[in-house]
């Protein structure tokens, strides 16, 4: 199928730019039902008038004419990588907007003080796992243990992760079809405003994405061509999928469907080669799980009686997700590309929008959970969009697609997040990292009906502090455990605090940091008396006003 063009190219590109610009007014207008949890168009327009956006929207268009233009032919996988790195580091400056860090933080430094075998041992045991899986904290407590405790080498890792990303989407689509199709398949998925927000972010989601598509190319390929080596290499990267998170294993259908697309094709070849990517991934897997089994029995009870009827109650709109937190552009050539693969009777298509199809039907509506499939959304709108015959105005689509999505993310995003409690945490850690001082002591005094144990904020802290922490664990009750059995940040209260944060090296703290959800420090009498050692006092109290969860720190020092 290919759209007919019955105007000049230049009437096209007017029409095209005219229709881009309309994109983000409309979606202003109805911001309303944007119910995003973290970066919903009604909070990040708040402050913000249409003007702005539509001037910098414009922008965008115009600097997308010239770009339409090249082609990178030669370079595009570097092209590609490059780009989209220098985008996700431009969020680099972003706090830990989601608590859900706090545990992969702890976790990873158990590795790093500890060890490996230590990690391995006392996983769901000493350190608390939640719902997690280890391999992303085991990453994270590597780069911990070699490199430096230090958020930066965090971010570089999850930055790289989403840039292989982009590359590996271009070579998805080039192996199913051609090379125009993947490499608009890997722009595309730089249209993703939301995406932009997590990548800086020590959260498993980004690396989570990664690791699913790298076994979904890997798979395909060793279907396609065989090998020894690639087998084994599908069989690794399945591996490291399945470890990721617990979340993704759904989408790992898709794996099926791709290996009856090929058994339909040659049933003995793919016989072979997927029996032999079944016995490479099952001596590891089956060694972890069993060394594991009493804390993966307890994480997926757990998952299905919480998580699974909790999700009906966090979750978000589908038109959150599709048109606000992905460009609506890219979600409705995605949607046309459906019309495009039936008539053509395209069966590689089916492997594509499978998992998109399982969101819909599992009706997974929290947005962070369908970053995964992300990369396949953006394939099914490059298959779309590449049904556009003129090169250079198919590429303006592209671009113009990435460059207002960018607008949104730079202008509404980022700095939205900047203005949120989190942001606290990082500053307050960077002026304490300026006192004169071997440590500083914590104290999260709760002095009001809080949805978050404050204690979840020390691990926070001690992302962006070099100062040894000294905390105290504060005990919760039973009734307090009760009253947020149902809450999406039950982990909060049963967060183990870990030990390490005791004074077991007798650190003298030259400074006392108190955290609270309230600017008014309303302190008992035991922290009181502990701040009269102190002569002076620094606040940081950052707020958005629309969370219900509050973060502010005051730091005593001399």
């Amino acid at each position: 199928m290919v759209f007919r063009i019955s105007l000049t190219k230049n009437e096209w590109r007017l029409l095209i730019g005219f229709l881009f610009l309309c994109v983000p007014l409309v979606l202003y207008i109805a911001r309303s039902l944007d119910d995003n949890r973290l970066t919903s168009w009604q909070w990040v327009f708040a402050t913000k008038g249409v003007i702005g956006l539509f001037v910098f929207s414009l922008l965008g268009v115009v600097v997308a004419l010239p770009l339409s233009l090249l082609s990178f032919s030669r370079f595009r996988v570097l092209f590609l990588f490059l780009l989209s790195f220098c985008l996700g580091a431009l969020f680099w400056s972003e706090p830990e907007v989601i608590v859900d860090a706090a545990r992969y933080f702890s976790q990873a430094k158990h590795l790093e003080l500890f060890g490996i075998q230590y990690f391995f041992r006392e996983w769901g045991k000493n350190i608390f796992a939640w719902t997690d899986l280890p391999l992303l904290s085991f990453c994270y407590g590597l780069i911990f243990k070699y490199f430096g405790e230090t958020r930066i080498f965090i971010q570089f890792f999850n930055t790289i992760l989403f840039s292989l990303s982009v590359v590996l989407v271009y070579q998805l689509g080039k192996t199913l079809w051609d090379e125009e199709v993947g490499y608009c398949a890997g722009l595309l998925l730089l249209a993703f405003p939301y995406l932009y927000t997590q990548v800086p972010l020590m959260l498993v989601d980004v690396p989570t994405m990664f690791f699913f598509l790298a076994a979904v190319w890997a798979f395909t390929r060793a279907m396609q061509c065989g090998g020894n080596g690639r087998i084994i290499l599908a069989a690794v990267l399945l591996c490291l999928a399945i470890l990721a998170k617990y979340s993704s294993w759904p989408f790992l259908s898709v794996l099926a469907v791709i290996f009856l697309i090929y058994l339909a094709r040659s049933p003995q070849a793919s016989l072979k080669r997927v029996a032999a990517l079944v016995l490479c991934c099952l001596l590891p897997l089956m060694m972890f799980f069993i060394s594991q089994q009493e804390v993966v029995v307890q994480q997926i009870k757990f998952l299905a009686e919480y998580q699974k009827p909790g999700l009906e109650r966090w979750g978000e709109s589908f038109i959150s997700t599709f048109f606000f937190q992905i460009h609506p552009v890219v979600s409705l050539a995605a949607l046309a590309s459906l019309g495009v693969a039936l008539k053509k009777r395209d069966i590689k298509y089916v492997g594509i929008a499978w998992v998109v199809l399982l969101v819909l039907v599992m009706q997974i509506k929290r947005c962070r959970y369908l970053i995964p499939i992300f990369p396949m959304v953006a394939l099914m709108a490059a298959y779309g969009v590449c049904r556009i015959s003129d090169r250079r105005i198919r590429m303006f689509v592209v671009f113009a697609a990435i460059n207002t999505s960018l607008v949104v993310a730079l202008m509404a995003y980022r700095p939205f997040l900047l203005s949120m409690g989190e942001m606290n945490l990082k500053d307050a850690g960077q002026f304490i990292d300026t006192l004169a001082v071997d440590g500083v002591e914590v104290l999260t005094p709760i002095t009001k009906e809080v949805a978050v144990h404050p204690k979840i904020t020390v691990p926070l802290l001690d992302l962006h502090t070099d100062k040894k922490i000294v905390y105290q664990d504060l005990p919760v009750s039973r009734r307090e455990l009760d009253n947020h059995a149902t809450s999406p940040l039950r982990f909060t209260w049963e967060f183990q605090s870990p030990k390490f944060y005791e004074n077991g090296n007798n650190v003298k703290p030259g400074a006392l940091v108190v955290v609270s959800d309230s600017p008014e420090l309303l302190l008992p009498p035991a922290a009181l008396e502990k701040i009269k050692d102190f002569s002076r006092i620094d606040r940081f109290q950052k707020s958005t006003g629309v969370f219900l969860h509050q973060t502010f720190v005051a730091v005593y020092h001399n």
